[in-house]
């Protein structure tokens, strides 16, 4: 091979192996962003899962467990706990139970809401 030959062939090899070192390079950019991001995601839903539970458990506490009626206090706290889960579903299970006219409707509402909630613990929908 003559000289020029073998000049063109390393230019080519060595343009080749930067184009190769740049597409490694943004692909793994790529990748790291894209783990950022599901860390992130799994952050946002590990902190809706524990102001799930910890509705949950007040809402055993203070309503089920309870031998009378709720006071207001509890009741907000409980109303502030399930907004700030921040599943729409689970706010409005709880102001449906909230609205109950009748026990037969505040069991329902009770059956809905702990499904709701069961459902974002889970993570099932």
């Amino acid at each position: 091979m003559n000289p020029d030959k073998k000049q063109v062939v390393s230019e080519v090899i060595i343009v080749a192996l930067f184009l190769i070192c740049g597409a490694l390079f943004f692909t793994w950019q790529g990748a790291r962003s894209d783990l950022a991001l599901e860390r992130a995601n799994i952050s946002t839903i590990t902190t809706q899962r524990d102001r799930a539970a910890q509705f949950f458990d007040n809402f055993v506490r203070v309503v089920l467990r309870s031998n009378g009626d709720i006071d207001f206090e509890a009741r907000l706290k409980l109303e502030n706990e399930a907004r700030a889960i921040g599943a729409q579903e689970i706010l409005v299970k709880w102001q449906a139970f909230t609205k109950s006219k009748t026990e037969k409707e505040a069991q329902i509402a009770v059956i809905d809401l702990l499904e709701s909630i069961s459902n974002e613990l889970t993570g099932s929908k």
